[in-house]
């Protein structure tokens, strides 16, 4: 134990605050990049079919009482759809009321820090770490390119260091300020987990600093596992209304956390059943995995009446 110990410490400088550690092949993404770069294409080569709406909110949903569509009420005007795809994650609620008690929003903190002069500039952002330490309880870091190796190092995490344990966090819609404890351990971490001892005993002198931390809303599930499917008239709440197969309402969203895990292939997974494909085999291709839609997705994903009924926001108390 000892001795794998060192070598891990060595292996991925780390100091001896570490007790060990593994290794895999992981990736990394810049999402923000990635969906304008998309968009931007699409855009190029649909001007006519396709219209982005930003900075939009929705204030509600109909669907109309005569035909199949759906009636989308925004602060600029109102939109005709067919399909009304809720892909807002931890502000489903506020278009699906009954998901109230199935999700939470939880307030999230996430960190820019300077690397200063440590040895992990050498992996030229070729490595992403998790720092593990509690069942639950982990933060994650990535290093943004350069050719220095010089890039910020983008740190999150420490939900549950704030002064109530995180619990004070979890039914909170607001990120326009931070937990102060959350972001003290963030700021604090880098120092005790990357410095090495020196021959004094001292920890190494680094030049780091927090250049930036802030807050998002994520979202918690009942069972912690994303809802993905076809909404019927009591899941949606408009249950009054006419639906068809020709327009209905969907979801993609509580992803628990792990947005960049489960998202991409959750939204493939749901344009599948949006095209009515379910039990086409479709070849692999960039973004999807390739066959049947029920030989890759997880049907515990699904959400159906059976596990919303079944399912309850308090069912949380014990998993954490």
């Amino acid at each position: 134990m000892r001795t794998w110990r060192a070598n891990s410490c060595q292996k991925f400088s780390t100091s001896n605050a570490v007790v060990g550690a593994l290794s895999y092949e992981a990736g990394a993404i810049w999402p923000y990049r990635f969906v304008t770069s998309i968009w931007n294409t699409l855009l190029q080569e649909y001007p006519n079919q396709l219209t982005i709406e930003t900075n939009t909110p929705v204030v509600s949903v109909e669907k109309e009482s005569a035909g199949n569509a759906y009636n989308v009420y925004t602060n600029h005007g109102i939109i005709h759809c067919n399909h009304v795809v809720h892909a807002t994650n931890a502000w489903m609620s506020h278009l699906l009321p009954s998901f109230k008690t199935k999700a939470t929003g939880v307030r999230a903190h996430m960190s820019a820090q300077n690397p200063g002069h440590h040895s992990y500039q050498t992996f030229h952002s070729n490595r992403s770490w998790s720092i593990i330490y509690g069942e639950n309880d982990y933060d994650y870091m990535t290093q943004r390119p350069s050719a220095k190796g010089m890039g910020d190092i983008m740190l999150g995490g420490g939900t549950f260091r704030s002064k109530d344990n995180g619990i004070n966090q979890i039914g909170v819609w607001d990120d326009s300020c931070i937990d102060a404890l959350t972001s003290a351990h963030l700021a604090g971490i880098l120092p005790i987990v990357f410095s090495r001892d020196n021959k004094e005993g001292g920890m190494e002198q680094q030049s780091r600093y927090l250049q930036q931390h802030w807050s998002g809303i994520i979202a918690l599930t009942a069972d912690s596992l994303p809802f993905v499917g076809k909404l019927d008239g009591r899941l949606s709440g408009r249950k009054s209304q006419r639906h068809s197969a020709d327009s209905s309402e969907w979801i993609s969203a509580g992803y628990n956390g792990q947005g960049m895990v489960f998202a991409w292939l959750c939204g493939t997974a749901l344009a599948v059943m949006i095209m009515g494909l379910e039990e086409e085999s479709i070849p692999a291709s960039p973004g999807y995995p390739g066959g049947i839609l029920s030989e890759w997705f997880p049907k515990e994903l699904l959400l159906d009446g059976k596990r919303f009924d079944r399912i309850d926001i308090l069912d949380l108390a014990d998993q954490l």
